[in-house]
């Protein structure tokens, strides 16, 4: 089974933003989440892992008819809580894709404390067959 583990830029109460963190606390944050990505990929579990570009840098399109599309730019374009970043895991059950989830959650923060920061899991409904486009 397929799961999407989407991480968002939300802010969490009594945390900073990362861009103001301690270096060496951003090093152990992503090198928390390296050693995740490194397991999965061991166990044949992660299908795919992306970091998404700062949200000041999205372009949200939108197109309708002939005219051409409207191009709202920035983070406010995005909502309150834009995606960070995703895991794609092939797992078992989703009881593995919650477990992997809170793994990824409880990465270190300020002070290494772990952040409880929301991972939404979803299961994929479909998928594009590549090999026969």
């Amino acid at each position: 089974m397929k799961f999407v583990l989407l991480t968002k830029h939300a802010e969490l109460d009594g945390v900073p933003p990362a861009s103001e963190w301690d270096p060496t606390e951003v090093q152990a944050h992503m090198a928390h989440l390296e050693s995740i990505n490194t397991e999965l990929a061991g166990s044949g579990e992660l299908v795919t892992m992306l970091a998404i570009a700062d949200p000041s840098t999205a372009v949200v399109v939108r197109a309708g008819d002939a005219a051409a599309p409207k191009l709202d730019r920035g983070d406010s374009a995005l909502g309150p809580d834009p995606l960070a970043g995703f895991q794609v895991v092939d797992v078992t059950s989703e009881q593995r894709a919650i477990e992997i989830a809170a793994t990824v959650s409880a990465a270190p923060g300020p002070a290494g404390r772990p952040l409880a920061q929301p991972i939404e899991v979803r299961a994929v409904a479909g998928e594009f067959d590549t090999s026969t486009a």
